[in-house]
């Protein structure tokens, strides 16, 4: 019988890049804050992007069983 991986809990978030907090061009690493679509405050996230810049929508999931710090991971989507 095979172990049964845990299951991974996610929340994914969408919303406009408020203010890039950091953006590292050689690798793509950036540290973003979002204004993401059901809550109040900016939401920080990190991801790889090979440009990025504030007004851009974003698409972030964030993983708690892969990523235990709960900072959402970004991803460029298109706005729809």
């Amino acid at each position: 019988m095979k172990p049964q991986a845990e299951p991974s809990t996610h929340e994914v978030l969408a919303g406009l890049v408020e203010r890039v907090t950091y953006h590292n061009s050689e690798n793509g690493f950036c540290v973003l804050r979002i204004k993401a679509r059901g809550h109040r405050d900016l939401v920080t996230a990190v991801g790889h992007a090979a440009t990025i810049s504030a007004g851009e929508w974003v698409t972030a999931c964030r993983f708690d069983t892969a990523n235990p710090s709960g900072i959402p991971q970004a991803s460029r989507g298109k706005r729809s």
